[in-house]
């Protein structure tokens, strides 16, 4: 008889623990930030949702349209503007401190940017840098390796700031003001940079490009 209770006892302990365990990460979700996941446009008609934990509540002909992630449910947006093609889920997420709604994004699906040519002065170091020996065959001789420059290249028309007058002449340049960059990023410029260290100006910029959603609406 004694065994038999505590069998019960530990089961019942068990199944309070989990119950705790469950309402600690309900907990933990509903205070997670979004995290704005980055895809490329061409993903969105197949990824899975539930590879980050959300669930599908609505679809129509061209794919999702809402998703529930961590208790709230995340509306699918596409600006029609001057920053490119792009598809995005997000969440009305309280008002800044000048009284304009604050979005968040659980994800962006949008167009990838090419890689920036180096700087000539960056490349000249990288190119000044000692080079790896040349690799050994099994018979002794060295293999031949070519070290063929790289040629800085230009990537459509856009010229992206590096600097902080350079970032707001382009924003300027854009028609973009402070409270859109705050709603497209939830915080400002200075703020990003402090929580995404080692990101630059220019991807500051290009983020701001594929993300700046002037016409997102309150969901």
């Amino acid at each position: 008889m004694n065994d038999d209770k505590s069998i019960q006892l530990q089961a019942a302990t068990v199944a309070a623990l989990n119950r705790i365990a469950s309402a600690l990460e309900a907990i933990a979700l509903a205070k997670a930030p979004a995290p704005n996941f980055v895809r490329s446009i061409a993903e969105y008609a197949t990824f899975e949702f539930e590879s980050i934990g959300a669930k599908i509540v609505g679809r129509d002909r061209h794919g999702v349209t809402a998703v529930e992630w961590a208790g709230y449910q995340w509306t699918r947006r596409s600006p029609s503007n001057k920053f490119g093609s792009a598809i995005w889920f997000s969440r009305a997420a309280g008002k800044d401190e000048a009284g304009n709604v604050r979005y968040v994004r659980l994800i962006t699906f949008r167009e990838m940017t090419e890689p920036e040519p180096l700087p000539g002065k960056v490349a000249a170091q990288v190119e000044a840098a000692p080079k790896l020996a040349a690799p050994v065959q099994s018979n002794g001789n060295k293999l031949s390796v070519t070290y063929e420059p790289v040629e800085p290249e230009t990537y459509g028309e856009e010229t992206w700031p590096t600097t902080a007058p350079q970032f707001i002449d382009w924003l300027a340049s854009k028609h973009v003001s402070g409270g859109e960059v705050n709603k497209a990023l939830g915080v400002d410029a200075k703020q990003w940079l402090k929580l995404n260290p080692g990101k630059t100006y220019t991807d500051l910029a290009q983020t701001l490009a594929a993300t700046l959603a002037p016409d997102d609406v309150p969901a």
